[in-house]
């Protein structure tokens, strides 16, 4: 891949994507395939990077890159106190519609690759959240409050629908009441809550 342009490159990985025997791989599987030095890696997260805001492959849980199949979109993901959210992609005055069990995992502003889901005769359009591309926030401003072994901040900014889950240990003396500055370490899951520090 050395001396060739970006465009080259991309093209590259899309070809040896588009192969007939390719399975979805790890970057580092990529790199020993295409023989990228290891000076060059760097340059290859990038060629990845832009691949996957342009939504051309996409990139599994388990982080293995493969071409999407499908027409893939890139935004930034509002979040709603309900557990749903939207979708913002620049240039389209319409949000698209996140349903709660779609939402894998995404804070309010990631910067989100979406797929489009099957219509269901509503007027809205349906997305499932499929990677996060950026985490758009990492500090969050709130309420302090106090458990026995742990304390948890409740968000000022209501778009964050989950409180902010922190151990004691990382409380910094914070005591019930106290506005706090939160920095997330874990941004939770489906099944668990948002992690910080005080």
């Amino acid at each position: 891949m050395a001396g060739k342009s970006f465009e080259e490159r991309k093209n590259i990985i899309l070809k040896l994507m588009g192969e007939e025997l390719y399975v979805p791989m790890k970057e580092k599987e990529i790199a020993m395939i295409l023989q990228v030095q290891e000076e060059d890696r760097d340059e290859l997260s990038l060629v990845l990077e832009q691949l996957l805001k342009e939504g051309r492959i996409l990139r599994t849980k388990k982080g293995r890159y493969q071409l999407c199949e499908e027409q893939m979109i890139t935004g930034t993901f509002i979040s709603n106190v309900k557990g749903f959210g939207f979708v913002e992609v620049e240039g389209r005055t319409e949000d698209y519609y996140v349903p709660e069990d779609k939402v894998h995992g995404a804070f309010h502003k990631d910067l989100v690759t979406v797929r489009i889901l099957p219509k269901k005769g509503g007027k809205r359009t349906e997305v499932e959240i499929v990677s996060i591309l950026q985490r758009g926030i990492t500090q969050v401003v709130g309420t302090y409050e106090k458990s026995k072994n742990f304390g948890f901040v409740v968000p000022d900014n209501s778009k964050i629908s989950e409180d902010i889950f922190v151990p004691k240990e990382r409380s910094k003396g914070a005591v019930d009441g106290h506005k706090v500055v939160v920095e997330i370490t874990d941004y939770g899951n489906d099944r668990k809550s948002p992690e910080g520090k005080v």
